[in-house]
């Protein structure tokens, strides 16, 4: 696999995991453990959505559960996790627990750059803990722009509780079309590639940001 595919595959798969849904109607094949790297496991699966995998991670983080989820409501600070992203921004918000945001996602050379806008819900039950955030790809909500392309298709979900003994669990799920008719082996050919690391950079800026001083490692 040349570098440049490899670049663009580390860089979609991390775009992922700043976007909030999980299909529902996908086909419930078993899921594969494709990689590990410390407490953070990476799933694949085939569906009948899409030709391009389904992803699952599944992870602890040292990092305290209400902060987390502060973090992960605050679209502006976005591009600091999210690998290869710029220009996030709020654009409706609907009540305290859903919104619209836009965000732009920096592909590498000569693929146009891409564009998506996000419908994101959340929930937080007040007697398990258990937060989860459901989200969805919205092309039509705003022009395209020129010279990019729009995400025609995301669905991610987020489910995250509190561990008895400290810290959070968390398990991810997405799926997702970049557009541009790029072919799907491609795609699929590196899936497992950038999850870690912008999950990484998810735990380093909470803990960072945490009024609770905690240590990290960094990798972005």
């Amino acid at each position: 696999m040349n570098c440049f595919s490899k670049s663009f595959l580390l860089f979609f798969i991390s775009c992922l995991i700043s976007l909030s849904t999980f299909g529902q109607s996908a086909k419930k094949l078993q899921w594969s453990l494709v990689k590990q790297e410390g407490k953070t496991q990476v799933f694949t699966r085939s569906n009948k959505v899409s030709k391009i995998k389904e992803v699952r991670i599944k992870t602890r983080m040292e990092v305290d559960f209400d902060h987390f989820i502060k973090v992960l409501g605050e679209v502006d600070k976005y591009d600091r996790w999210v690998y290869k992203s710029r220009k996030p921004k709020l654009l409706k918000e609907v009540g305290e627990n859903e919104m619209y945001y836009f965000i732009e996602s920096d592909f590498p050379f000569p693929l146009n750059d891409r564009d998506m806008v996000i419908h994101s819900k959340q929930e937080l039950d007040p007697i398990s803990k258990v937060y989860t955030s459901v989200s969805v790809a919205v092309p039509d909500y705003l022009p395209e722009h020129k010279k990019m392309v729009r995400i025609p298709m995301l669905e991610a979900y987020w489910k995250i509780w509190p561990l008895p003994s400290g810290g959070i669990e968390i398990d991810y799920r997405a799926i997702a079309d970049p557009g541009g008719n790029l072919p799907a082996w491609l795609v699929n050919m590196a899936i497992t590639q950038g999850p870690t690391r912008t999950m990484r950079n998810l735990e380093k800026l909470a803990k960072e940001t945490s009024p609770r001083p905690s240590s990290t490692v960094a990798d972005k």
